[in-house]
């Protein structure tokens, strides 16, 4: 990693997770069958009571665990590719606290991986203050298609978050806001199915061209999560910097959209069914998605549709893909 080209600081959460739970592997459903088969076997389970059973039938049972725990198929599968031109479910993930009281979402993030042949990734993208600053209680994450409110499911826990920093930043005579990005690696991974899957990365520091069509993704909290899209138009970034003010517009960091449709309601950042950290600008390259924002912030315009910035996700491209592939991971590079 070239050292004056990326700063970022190495928070290792290994360490405060002293108390492990049954981890959630590629199916989720295989750990409620694996309770409930082991509670049939009359060993401990804290969901379930002991039933008696014959010993007979404890190697048919065990012979039914091991079809139920396979029945969905672990594959290698291309990024970006998904049933539906705007369908990004198995690109989800969801990141949130169990406590007695039930679940609390905390953001959103996206599934990556560092090659086409990989059949599995514990590598995540989100917002940065989803995560900042750490709290004492437990984050998990699970797959989109695998969170349900009425089931309780242990997700993947965090084991390292990097938070990435430019040289901009940190050399900038001006108060520039940190960058709102987190490369978070999973104390285990997801494997890919139909259901789960990673998005594709743009190349390093490359940018949707002015005027180009992309997706901003918004979440909701409702029975389950549910999400709609809303069609982007990429502003250039001469128009960004002289529309957006203070805090300055970052055009090696930044990406600024605007609504190419007439629906936005400017008060969406306050509706608490909202979950804003993580969300996506998905833009359509080659028939595939590819991931090339994270929202940041929302500019008000009182005589035009707000203007949306997202961290341009490409200026950490190869950074995330050397944290991927642990190039980099256990480098000494100066933090910010």
């Amino acid at each position: 990693m070239n050292k004056a080209n990326y700063f970022y600081s190495n928070h290792s959460r290994s360490k405060h997770r002293s108390s492990v739970r049954v981890k959630t592997f590629f199916n989720p459903l295989m750990v409620v069958g694996i309770r409930y088969i082991v509670g049939l076997l009359g060993c401990d389970t804290p969901h379930f009571k002991k039933t008696p059973v014959k010993s007979w039938k404890k190697p048919i049972m065990l012979a039914v665990l091991l079809l139920f725990t396979f029945h969905q198929p672990i594959v290698a599968v291309e990024c970006g590719r998904s049933h539906g031109p705007l369908e990004v479910g198995p690109y989800i993930t969801v990141f949130y606290t169990s406590t007695p009281d039930g679940f609390f979402v905390d953001c959103v993030g996206m599934i990556v991986s560092s090659n086409s042949s990989d059949t599995r990734s514990n590598f995540v993208l989100t917002s940065r203050y989803c995560l900042e600053p750490e709290e004492d209680s437990i984050t998990n994450i699970l797959p989109l298609s695998y969170f349900k409110y009425q089931q309780y499911l242990d997700g993947t826990e965090i084991e390292n978050v990097w938070f990435p920093d430019s040289v901009s930043y940190i050399t900038s005579s001006f108060n520039l806001p940190p960058i709102n990005l987190a490369i978070v690696k999973l104390n285990q991974d997801h494997y890919f199915n139909s259901k789960v899957s990673p998005i594709c990365l743009p190349s390093q520091n490359e940018k949707p061209h002015a005027n180009s069509i992309c997706y901003y993704y918004q979440f909701h909290n409702g029975t389950d999560i549910s999400y709609n899209f809303i069609k982007m138009t990429v502003l250039p970034d001469v128009f960004c910097q002289s529309v957006i003010g203070f805090p300055p517009f970052d055009p090696r960091t930044q990406i600024c959209c605007q609504e190419s449709q007439s629906y936005w309601n400017t008060q969406v950042e306050y509706k608490p069914s909202l979950i804003i950290e993580g969300s996506p600008l998905i833009c359509i390259k080659n028939n595939q998605h590819y991931l090339y924002g994270i929202f940041s912030w929302l500019k008000i315009q009182k005589s035009d549709y707000p203007v949306v910035i997202f961290t341009a996700v490409s200026s950490f491209t190869n950074m995330t893909y050397e944290l991927m592939n642990d190039s980099a991971a256990n480098n000494e590079i100066p933090v910010s």
